[in-house]
């Protein structure tokens, strides 16, 4: 059965990598996209279990990512991470990995 990620068009399945852990369970995952009209890529669902943290499978799956992004055609990854006051490990990741800080997304709430 697909599911409403597998079923959106721009979707790639040689694009969306997956950890299992030793006894089966998903450990880790890591969907990219690429626009082929811009080559510009974005890495977004990215996620580790907890009980699977601290193991280094953020960085493991960055980079995997891009050598699959750079096969596929993209030219430029961008990524969206919170890395706010609530939740800054995923901005320190990413930071980690290569990336750096080309601007910063405002986000508002409709009270």
């Amino acid at each position: 059965m697909l599911t409403d990620v597998e079923a959106a068009w721009q979707y790639r399945r040689d694009l969306h990598t997956v950890v299992d852990a030793s006894d089966g369970v998903l450990a880790a995952s890591c969907l990219s996209w690429v626009d082929p009209t811009t080559s510009i890529a974005a890495i977004e669902l990215l996620g580790v279990r907890p009980e699977y943290r601290r193991l280094g499978l953020v960085g493991a799956l960055c980079k995997h990512a891009a050598q699959l992004v750079y096969a596929a055609g993209g030219r430029e990854i961008g990524v969206h991470p919170r890395g706010d006051g609530g939740y800054p490990a995923s901005l320190s990741v990413y930071l980690r990995c290569g990336f750096r800080r080309v601007g910063h997304t405002q986000l508002y709430a409709r009270s």
